[in-house]
């Protein structure tokens, strides 16, 4: 697996992703997302270098299909975290996405900055 660092913003959401690989799929979770890629949490399988995504994300009448290729796998317990970078996408669903993303970050603004502000006065 190449290095990899991330290019894009992710927002914390929490989604079934359905993957597939050939004749295979099976399910993860996901814990973040952007227009670059996302992290799953799953059950502990085999993982191939490149999978097949749907993703249905709320507010979207349509499904996002998209190629990824596995950047790090983690363990935790009885489940694995699976970090993927988008490497192939339709460029409707690669706009539909960022779209997506560019709203949930805005929606997530004011809790940030609360947040932050909270930080400031208890330091």
């Amino acid at each position: 697996m190449p290095l990899y660092r991330r290019r894009h913003h992710r927002v914390p959401v929490r989604l079934f992703i359905d993957q597939f690989q050939g004749q295979e799929q099976w399910v993860g979770l996901t814990f973040n997302l952007g227009s670059g890629g996302l992290y799953l949490c799953q059950r502990p399988q085999p993982i191939p270098g490149q999978v097949g995504l749907e993703l249905e994300l709320p507010g979207l009448s349509e499904s996002i299909w998209t190629k990824a290729e596995v950047c790090s796998v983690l363990s935790h317990g009885g489940f694995m975290g699976v970090s993927m970078a988008f490497t192939a996408m339709a460029n409707g669903h690669r706009s539909m996405l960022q779209d997506w993303v560019t709203m949930a970050r805005k929606q997530l603004r004011p809790y940030n900055e609360r947040r932050s502000t909270l930080r400031r006065l208890a330091a």
